[in-house]
């Protein structure tokens, strides 16, 4: 994604940004979201 919004950034003279950043922070918070649950689904183990 970084090589994506250098290259956008560069093209669009720094505007693609607007576009670019609130796409990561989506697909961040889908990804925390998704990553919590598994851990969450999964059985605590206690040593």
């Amino acid at each position: 994604m970084l090589v994506v919004s250098i290259g956008i950034g560069i093209i669009t003279m720094g505007l693609g940004y607007f576009f670019v950043v609130p796409i990561c922070v989506i697909w961040t918070a889908i990804s925390v979201i998704l990553y919590n649950k598994k851990l969450l689904s999964q059985p605590a183990s206690h040593s």
